[in-house]
């Protein structure tokens, strides 16, 4: 692989999307685009080269859309339907560390900004795919230097996330964030293995902690 020192991966299914950043970037930036994934056995085969290719001298960032094509949610572990960006940067974290990454979506709730930097997932960025090119490269910029970096307009949706979720116990905090991803009370049900009773007990007490009274109201406070 070239000695190039900025390097940059993005796992995005839009080509004209890869292809319009890995332009940007080359005409305003020191940063290159080296890698790219758009379909299913390409990200396989690029989480894979980045484990040999991302060292602690010479690191890769990664921008990876959260919505990712959905097949892959079913190949990689943990999968998370319509949301397999997650399960691509919870592979990289694991098998190649030095892979900094970047989610670029068009999910702009604090639920999703909270889950894409917890330490499940392991993103070190997020930015809103309706912000500018040079929003994606200060966070570039600041993710490359070991720095946090989230789109400042959704820093307060972020806190709000984390302020509902900190008065939550851990069970019940898994039923908000499958609220929240769109999973009906059934699925949320079948995913930890209980009866859609129990999820309605624990919705039940949620709404009087949170201070809602339906879950209509509740996605509403998350998508603030």
């Amino acid at each position: 692989m070239s000695g190039y020192e900025k390097r940059l991966a993005i796992f995005e299914d839009h080509a004209l999307m890869r292809d319009g950043i890995a332009a940007w970037f080359a005409t305003n930036s020191d940063w290159r685009v080296m890698f790219s994934a758009g379909t299913v056995e390409e990200a396989h085969e690029l989480i894979t080269t980045l484990e040999h290719e991302a060292t602690q001298e010479k690191p890769v960032i990664a921008l990876v859309d959260i919505s990712f094509k959905e097949e892959v949610s079913a190949t990689l572990p943990n999968g998370s339907e319509g949301h397999a960006g997650f399960d691509i940067v919870r592979e990289l974290s694991a098998r190649s560390p030095f892979t900094k990454c970047i989610m670029y979506s068009s999910y702009s709730s604090g639920s999703f900004v909270e889950c894409a930097l917890s330490k499940n997932i392991g993103a070190m960025g997020y930015v809103s795919k309706s912000s500018d090119e040079a929003e994606l490269l200060r966070a570039v910029e600041a993710v490359s230097t070991g720095d946090v970096y989230v789109e400042s307009n959704l820093l307060y949706k972020m806190f709000e996330t984390q302020r509902i979720m900190s008065v939550l116990t851990k069970k019940e905090r898994k039923i908000v964030e499958g609220i929240a991803f769109g999973d009906t009370i059934s699925e949320i049900a079948d995913k930890l293995g209980v009866s859609r009773r129990t999820i309605e007990n624990h919705l039940s007490h949620i709404y009087d902690k949170i201070g809602v009274r339906s879950k209509d109201a509740l996605i509403a406070c998350l998508s603030q």
